[in-house]
């Protein structure tokens, strides 16, 4: 059995990403990626059993979180599409994979996310976990373009009343044109991913990226995302031992985020470093 046919009638969604208004990635737009947070981890699978760990994974992780008291958490399995062109076949080709997705979304309006995955290569079986913090906007950079772009347009037009000639104020409408549609095609793309959701577009694109944040913002995700990846990463360490491949590297990890009091990491699918003041506060 193909191991994304195995959970097909608890798949939530089906997403394609790559393409011009998708999602680049299942991490785009989450946000801040808190690297005390995260796991990549590889073991080798004698036989062939990959599979079946793979599902025996999901299954069990499914049912362990949304078994606990999740709260106003949501969670989902979604299976993410991506077509390409191979050189060696003229039809395009498609590479699926599963993703558990857990996410809290605030009354605030800030938003925490867990993407948990599972992989055969060869025969090693590949693990993968990430979190992700979304925070509020950062109104200094949104009202600095919409002040910058109010001030192009107004050059233009300034411009267009030079010009007198109608080819020239056609180019020039040309310009004006192309010239909005590129300063905002990030907040356009976001817009039409969030299906018109332009608050959370503003957000995924104006995230503060000098995060300094408060307590109630650190609570909100701390109290989900603790409780939420001990239980998770417990399933796996079950199915793990029952197979008996090692589970050090989950202990160690589980103790991290017992322990961990850092909030810091960098934003999904931006090449910018970013950096959340914590001090003195247990976590």
């Amino acid at each position: 059995m193909n191991k994304q046919d195995y959970l097909k009638d608890k798949i939530h969604k089906v997403i394609p990403i790559g393409n011009l208004f998708q999602l680049r990635d299942p991490s785009d737009g989450a946000g801040l990626e808190l690297e005390g947070f995260r796991l990549y981890q590889s073991y080798q699978v004698q036989g062939n059993r990959l599979d079946t760990i793979c599902q025996k994974l999901y299954q069990k992780v499914l049912s362990e979180v949304s078994g606990g008291n999740l709260g106003d958490a949501k969670l989902y399995l979604n299976k993410y599409v991506q077509e390409f062109q191979n050189r060696n076949s003229l039809s395009p080709l498609k590479d699926e994979r599963l993703y558990i997705v857990i996410t809290r979304r605030t009354p605030k309006n800030t938003q925490t996310t867990v993407f948990i995955r599972f992989h055969g290569y060869g025969s090693h079986l590949y693990l993968g976990v990430d979190t992700y913090f979304l925070g509020g906007i950062r109104w200094k950079s949104f009202l600095k373009k919409c002040f910058t772009t109010v001030i192009s347009f107004i050059i233009f037009v300034v411009l267009l009343g030079l010009g007198g000639v109608q080819d020239l104020n056609q180019f020039l409408w040309f310009i004006i044109i192309s010239y909005i549609t590129f300063t905002w095609w990030d907040l356009i793309r976001r817009i039409f991913q969030a299906q018109g959701n332009i608050v959370f577009a503003l957000r995924q694109v104006f995230m503060n990226n000098e995060v300094n944040f408060g307590t109630f913002d650190i609570d909100d995700s701390m109290m989900f995302l603790k409780p939420t990846l001990h239980t998770a990463i417990w399933a796996i360490r079950d199915i793990l031992n029952e197979e008996e491949l090692p589970i050090q590297t989950l202990d160690e990890f589980m103790q991290n985020i017992n322990i961990n009091q850092t909030f810091t990491g960098s934003v999904g699918s931006v090449a910018a470093k970013v950096h959340g003041n914590v001090t003195n506060i247990n976590t």
